[in-house]
């Protein structure tokens, strides 16, 4: 008997859980800051767009196209100790 009752519990504090968490994501915006690399090279936050292709008709690699990047941001792979010189 106590072992159902231990997982029935079990399992509401699962389900309990698993609720808190997408109530609480529902609260967390979720954006990304983009570059575009078009002539203009303007920095905003707009959604990223296809490639778009300009081309030129000629044989010469004057093409150009124009895309959007993506940031997330970049982390280190060991910690950074300012205070350490290089030199030594």
């Amino acid at each position: 008997m106590r072992r159902k009752l231990r997982k029935a519990m079990g399992k509401w504090a699962s389900v309990v859980l698993a609720a808190a968490l997408l109530l609480a994501a529902q609260g967390m915006p979720v954006t990304a800051g983009t570059e575009s690399s078009g002539a203009a090279g303007r920095v905003g936050r707009e959604n990223p767009q296809n490639p778009v292709h300009h081309c030129t008709k000629l044989n010469d690699g004057t093409d150009t196209t124009d895309w959007n990047y993506v940031y997330f941001g970049s982390y280190p792979q060991t910690e950074i100790d300012r205070n350490v010189s290089l030199t030594d």
